[in-house]
């Protein structure tokens, strides 16, 4: 399944460029009354866990991380069916929720929300996607300015992050925990996308450098032979050469994971030169969003 997500996300970004892929997997036709119990119970779960100041979290954790859990909280609401306008204790919750995230000191004066609550880039791209979600249902009129001003200039802190200076030419086009960041892995480019992809459907537009960078660094990442993902950028599977002599697993050296000419993944990605365009770029508030 995440190799499909994945794969969903090449077709998307990938314009007129080839990429084959094969059929996704198709979702089951209804939800069972299991999953319509367990839904219900996450939400019932999810109003408990929101404090007074309207954050949704783990109360053990204090502030930590509150910007991001309240966010995919939010994202969790609406994809369970409830919206702000309701009057019910989801509605609730889901208005207080989303006047935490529209608090001043969520975001700093450059748009990043990950330093508020310490959830690094992660905690930033969720609460973008939870806003440009939130603009695209069209649930919060009142505060549809002051959600698009803000998602802008978190848009502009992915695409200008995207830039930063990375210490092996293989990382150029994703993105990692800092805006800054000389490496990239897939799991937080992914989060990356995600929000991106929203911030278009919502209005904001997105250039094809940004787009065409982040797909070679998609495809950078996956193997064919065994057809994977990887967390980062890797060398390629070497197979043991044909003419090696057979390993004894008694003899010395023997290894219980060796075998024949079976693949064997290399080792972690080498660092490489300096990618080509000097310094990082200082954020800019380069992009744009219109209106619904």
């Amino acid at each position: 399944m995440a190799e499909s997500v994945f794969l969903a996300i090449l077709v998307s970004w990938a314009g007129s460029r080839a990429v084959c892929v094969a059929a996704l997997p198709v979702a089951a036709s209804a939800v069972s009354d299991r999953a319509d119990t367990a839904i219900h119970g996450g939400v019932k779960f999810l109003l408990t866990q929101q404090n007074a100041v309207g954050a949704i979290g783990d109360p053990a954790l204090g502030p930590k991380y509150q910007t991001a859990t309240t966010s995919l909280a939010v994202l969790a609401l609406l994809a369970a069916g409830h919206q702000p306008t309701e009057k019910t204790p989801e509605g609730v919750a889901l208005r207080r929720a989303i006047a935490f995230l529209l608090r001043a000191d969520r975001q700093d004066s450059a748009g990043y929300f990950g330093a508020a609550d310490n959830s690094t880039m992660h905690g930033h791209e969720v609460t973008t996607l939870a806003l440009c979600e939130l603009i695209q249902l069209g649930v919060e009129p009142e505060h549809d300015d002051l959600l698009r001003r803000k998602a802008t200039l978190a848009l502009n802190v992915i695409v200008n992050s995207q830039s930063a200076r990375k210490l092996d030419s293989r990382d150029i086009g994703g993105w990692r925990y800092k805006p800054l960041a000389n490496d990239s892995d897939l799991s937080v480019t992914f989060w990356q996308l995600l929000a991106l992809r929203a911030g278009e459907k919502a209005g904001y537009t997105v250039s094809p450098a940004t787009r065409n960078s982040a797909l070679n660094y998609l495809l950078a990442t996956f193997y064919r032979n065994p057809n994977l993902f990887s967390y980062d950028v890797i060398p390629p599977l070497q197979p043991e050469p044909t003419n090696a002599p057979p390993k004894s697993a008694k003899g010395p050296g023997a290894s219980a994971s060796s075998g024949g000419g079976s693949p064997k993944i290399g080792a972690s990605k080498a660092s490489g030169g300096p990618s080509p365009g000097g310094a990082p770029k200082a954020f800019s508030m380069s992009g744009s969003m219109v209106g619904g």
